[in-house]
């Protein structure tokens, strides 16, 4: 009995089958679904971060536009000239 034991296992060894080698299989595959949403909760975080830095840009030009307006008096029908980075797309 033990001797069929035996070969069964080494059976199994040889063909890669063995309960060491479904662990390690099963811990490769652990650490790659872990890895992969590591990266992807870190793209949802940057993202997050430059759609809120983007919105804080657009408020700040509007906000520098609209002081711009007063101070020259663009707003009364002159012509108004703001620095490039200002302007939107």
């Amino acid at each position: 009995m033990a001797r069929r034991d035996a070969q069964e296992e080494l059976a199994r060894h040889r063909a890669e089958e063995s309960d060491m080698d479904r662990r390690f299989h099963a811990m490769q595959a652990d650490h790659a679904v872990a890895l992969r949403r590591a990266e992807e909760n870190g793209y949802a975080k940057g993202l997050k971060d430059y759609i809120a830095l983007e919105t804080r840009l657009a408020a700040m030009r509007r906000l520098f536009i609209r002081i711009h307006l007063r101070k020259t008096g663009a707003g009364l029908g002159f012509r108004m000239r703001l620095p490039c980075w200002c302007k939107t797309a």
